[in-house]
């Protein structure tokens, strides 16, 4: 009903988020996803969590029609895979939250970090799209503060608050694209990079190109499958195993079917 109600007064697209119980289902997700679309097929965009089984519903819903972002991205590498195999209408990068996140656990003072992982992943999902008749479009998303609105100029799309888009402008006054700008990202002198791996926010590795490619031309029927993939492909931190433990974080409130 809200959305609705944004679609009414606005005329714009309206994100409609599957619910979290969702997250690890493909079937209901689907089958929910198109449920959400063919409220407001015009303007409603389905939110796909991204999780391996999120990746394969992507897939599917885009294959019927249905627009969807999936979301929610940190990383080039993430968004390179879901571009090409999912080809999802939008993808994201939570650059604000990348920040937050090094700067409060000690990492850094997180400046560029997630700048640098947005205009990174907008190269790669730009080349990939290049040929889609509905190209993918990046999301820099969780923009906190006007400067970073400048620092990402030239991405597809950005979401932000109004506070922040108010004061949003170039110290010059002349907006400038700095899609091929790559920034400097300084850890703190304590942290060992190598136990970071920072660089898995912006780089793309050929074995996650060959997993893109292998899924892509053979697409698993499973969330497991997939995963299974990634692990055989030398990429096991894309796409991590949960134990038992940790699925039982995830919410067990069950939809019921109107």
């Amino acid at each position: 009903r809200d959305g609705l109600r944004v679609v009414q007064r606005f005329g714009k697209k309206v994100g409609g988020g599957l619910h979290t119980d969702l997250a690890q289902d493909i079937e209901r997700a689907v089958y929910y996803g198109k449920r959400i679309h063919a409220i407001c097929p015009d303007y409603f965009v389905v939110k796909v969590p991204l999780t391996p089984a999120g990746l394969l519903v992507t897939r599917r819903l885009r294959e019927d029609g249905v627009p969807v972002n999936f979301t929610l991205g940190f990383s080039a590498r993430h968004n390179y895979l879901a571009t090409k195999v999912a080809k999802p209408s939008y993808v994201n990068v939570f650059l604000g939250r990348l920040g937050s996140y090094l700067a409060n656990n000690d990492l850094g003072d997180g400046a560029f970090a997630g700048e640098r992982a947005t205009l990174a992943s907008q190269r790669v999902v730009t080349e990939l799209a290049a040929g889609y008749s509905e190209p993918t479009k990046q999301i820099a998303a969780s923009l906190r503060a006007g400067s970073q609105v400048v620092d990402v100029a030239g991405v597809d799309v950005m979401t932000m608050p109004p506070g922040v888009a108010q004061v949003a402008r170039p110290s010059n006054g002349e907006w400038v694209s700095h899609l091929d700008t790559v920034y400097d990202v300084k850890l703190a002198d304590s942290v060992d990079p190598k136990s970071v791996r920072v660089e898995v926010l912006w780089d793309v590795t050929e074995a996650e190109q060959r997993l893109a490619a292998s899924l892509d031309e053979d697409v698993p029927t499973s969330a497991e499958a997939l995963v299974d993939r990634a692990h055989t492909f030398g990429v096991p931190d894309l796409f991590p195993r949960l134990d038992t433990a940790s699925l039982g974080h995830l919410p067990d409130t069950k939809l019921v079917e109107a």
